[in-house]
């Protein structure tokens, strides 16, 4: 299976403007997504893995074939991107690690106008769930779009076993517009463990 990236400013955006708060796991959780990203270079496949893959056979038939990233760490990327619209994604992480733990889903930020200029706002949200290879799994808005970027949404970490015992680790990101979580959830429900 061949697959894209989303580049720099793909991963750049995926990081909470707020999330030094730590009585919710926030700071931990950008810490670990931030050392999932450490390594990732393109790869013109997956190869064999340590852990299951997690892909979304909708997306690839939509859109065509993601491309890869991977890293020694056992870190892989799918990006599924759609080839018709900027900032229309669907990626999903793998590791062999377990992602850290939100307790409460952080604010998000948005650049809105306050008094005449341009400011970073906080939005404070609650966890929204959808089924994910059968399973019920939380996620939420990371940011709003602005500038180059549409707005991100995320899964928190989840784990998925397969049929011979190996159980690996997930977070799934959708970039696109403000006010799109029905579809959001539908492209997180859209990802399967390959059989």
């Amino acid at each position: 299976m061949k697959i894209p990236t989303f580049g720099v400013t793909f991963a750049a955006g995926l990081f909470f403007s707020s999330c030094s708060s730590s009585d919710n796991g926030g700071a931990a959780w950008h810490d670990g997504i931030s050392e999932s990203y450490h390594g990732l270079t393109k790869a013109s496949s997956l190869g064999q893995r340590a852990i299951p893959v997690l892909i979304s056979p909708k997306y690839e038939q939509m859109w065509g074939r993601p491309k890869v990233r991977q890293s020694p760490s056992g870190v892989y990327e799918l990006d599924y991107a759609n080839p018709a619209v900027p900032f229309d994604r669907l990626a999903i992480y793998g590791s062999p690690k377990p992602f850290p733990a939100l307790s409460k889903a952080p604010p998000f930020g948005k650049d809105e106008e306050v008094n005449g200029k341009l400011t970073a706002v906080d939005h404070d949200q609650s966890f929204r769930t959808t089924t994910i290879n059968g399973q019920p799994v939380r996620w939420f808005k990371e940011s709003g779009s602005g500038g180059a970027d549409g707005a991100y949404y995320s899964t928190t970490g989840f784990s998925a076993t397969d049929a011979s015992g190996k159980t690996g680790y997930y977070r799934l990101v959708v970039e696109g517009g403000d006010e799109m979580e029905a579809e959001v959830a539908r492209r997180f429900s859209s990802v399967k463990l390959v059989k």
